[in-house]
């Protein structure tokens, strides 16, 4: 919708492109939804798949954000949003405004642009009450996050393709340029950093959360103090991606979502969040290459402290024969990259921090992957081996429309004895308990397959062949 009709319905920000800014597509992860979406790029964590079982309200596991980082944070927006950030941040950290839900409306009449000019209307509001204005010249380090849902409620009302959509599109436009001349004008234009992103992309349905294209890229522009003006095509080595705009070739520096949280933290000037897993977009900082350096690095050895947690963890198992070359071979080399670094910062080889900090960064995530997906293969044989079971056991029941838990005594201390080596192996090597649950599982499993084979041996067949294939078939379609 953005980069559509020549970015014709969105003119302010077309001209910002054109004049001062900076533009990407922003990969996003699944699930595209807002929560997921919004915590990854203020926090730079991929959000855990199981909060779906909260509504994505609340995250199983506390986690930083730049707001939490930032000396001030004022933010408006959804009550489903805003909140979230204030909740475990410091004292009068976040200072959150929110509309009531019942104001957001899904329905084919609703103007969904209203939505936003609560917003807009909020901070014109805040900004016009000198005193604050006065204050807030005197710190720095504040961050004004203004969340817009009108679009995201319009795309799932009216289509992406509607008019209402489109009208919706342009008074966000208006709206983000009646805020920025007034942050001109109040500020001066001495140090405001403007980031346009979207937290998930949608569907011409008015669908999101799955992992297709329309869902997982969003528009990233960036502008203001410490923003990078983007190089003519001819004169970019960086990126091969480029956009066509008014017959200009104008590079676009994609990134990943995450990486937002980390360029937000340098511009700023404060450490890069803690749980953070992006790295920063070097191309967008226009800072000296000493801070740039240092930022880079800095965000290295954030990510290295992730890494090291992983690693001491695994450094606890008794038995090291499992994986354990690719394991010494990613720890040697973020060794040796760590050396270089030091060596780099003492000669005050500038370039060569940002070089190695890089590929530092780049071995730190194989690390964490490999870390993250150490039990991958094990888990997906045992898990196989257990729905198989299941399967059987399904076909047995349909047979004879019986099932039995009477396992003979061989069997029984057979099944016995191999879920013990299971789960003291296990122990030992402190696999964490589901994992150590979904090993045993198939065992257990396939003790009650067997003990059903037995038992059916001696039963007739209940049903006919064709309706057991009739059901079978009625439950793979299901």
């Amino acid at each position: 919708s953005f980069f559509d009709q020549n970015c014709g319905r969105t003119k302010f920000l077309k001209n910002i492109l054109l004049t001062k800014g900076m533009i990407g597509v922003s990969h996003t992860r699944v699930p595209t939804e807002s929560r997921p979406g919004h915590v990854a790029l203020i926090a730079g964590v991929y959000e855990d798949p199981s909060s779906i079982f909260k509504g994505w309200k609340e995250n199983p596991v506390d986690f930083d954000s730049v707001f939490n980082r930032s000396h001030k944070t004022y933010a408006w927006g959804s009550p489903d949003i805003v909140p979230m950030f204030s909740k475990g941040a410091s004292l009068d950290r976040v200072i959150a405004d929110t509309y009531k839900s019942d104001e957001e409306v899904f329905s084919v009449s609703a103007h969904t642009y209203l939505l936003d000019k609560w917003v807009f209307d909020k901070v014109k509001k805040f900004l016009a009450d000198n005193q604050i204005v006065k204050s807030l010249k005197k710190e720095n380090r504040v961050i004004f996050f203004l969340h817009l849902l009108g679009m995201d409620t319009s795309g799932h009302v009216h289509k992406p393709q509607s008019q209402r959509f489109s009208e919706n599109l342009k008074y966000v436009d208006r709206g983000i340029e009646e805020i920025v001349k007034l942050f001109e004008e109040k500020f001066d234009d001495d140090g405001t950093t403007f980031i346009f992103t979207s937290d998930h992309g949608m569907t011409n349905r008015g669908s999101h959360g799955a992992g297709q294209q329309h869902e997982t890229e969003t528009p990233f522009l960036a502008w203001g103090a410490g923003i990078n003006y983007w190089k003519p095509a001819s004169d970019d080595f960086v990126t091969r991606h480029f956009v066509n705009i008014d017959g200009l070739e104008i590079p676009r520096y994609d990134l990943q979502q995450a990486d937002a949280a980390p360029l937000m933290a340098t511009l700023l000037g404060i450490p890069v969040p803690t749980n953070s897993y992006g790295k920063l977009p070097y191309m967008y900082p226009n800072v000296t290459k000493i801070y740039l350096a240092n930022a880079f690095a800095n965000n290295a050895y954030q990510l290295y402290e992730m890494y090291s947690k992983l690693h001491a963890q695994s450094q606890r198992r008794t038995f090291h024969f499992s994986f354990n070359l690719r394991e010494s071979k990613i720890e040697n080399e973020i060794s040796f990259l760590d050396e270089q670094i030091r060596l780099s910062f003492t000669l005050k080889d500038y370039d060569d921090i940002i070089v190695q900090s890089n590929k530092m960064i780049t071995t730190i995530y194989e690390g964490i992957d490999f870390y993250l997906n150490f039990y991958k293969n094990e888990l997906l044989v045992a898990l196989t081996l257990s729905m198989l079971g299941w399967i059987v056991l399904l076909y047995q029941f349909l047979v004879t429309s019986k099932i039995t838990f009477r396992v003979n005594q061989k069997l029984f201390a057979a099944s016995c004895g191999v879920m013990i080596v299971i789960i003291v192996f296990n122990l030992l090597q402190h696999a964490p308990p589901i994992v150590i649950g979904y090993f045993v599982l198939p065992v257990f499993m396939w003790m009650l397959v067997i003990a059903n084979n037995e038992e059916k041996s001696r039963l007739k067949f209940k049903k006919s062949k064709t309706q057991i294939l009739l059901t079978i078939l009625w439950v793979a379609t299901a």
